[in-house]
């Protein structure tokens, strides 16, 4: 059996690569994570139709975020 592993992905506005990158993961990761910053291109509805998960939060910092998710 494979260990778990989750992905993190922090977005904001990524609509034209989050696909590919949830596809370059999808096969490793146990789950994957959008950390998404409130996006308005569409980012995270993409990301839900490809079974991320996805939360927002208002960006502070990169560390803030990665903690978070």
């Amino acid at each position: 059996m494979s260990p778990a592993l989750s992905v993190v992905i922090p977005t904001f506005n990524e609509s034209q690569n989050i696909a590919s990158c949830i596809q370059s993961v999808e096969n490793l990761a146990t789950e994957i994570l959008v950390m998404d910053n409130f996006s308005q291109d569409g980012t995270p509805e993409i990301a839900r139709s490809l079974h991320a998960q996805v939360h927002q939060r208002a960006f502070d910092n990169f560390s803030a975020n990665k903690n978070a998710a």
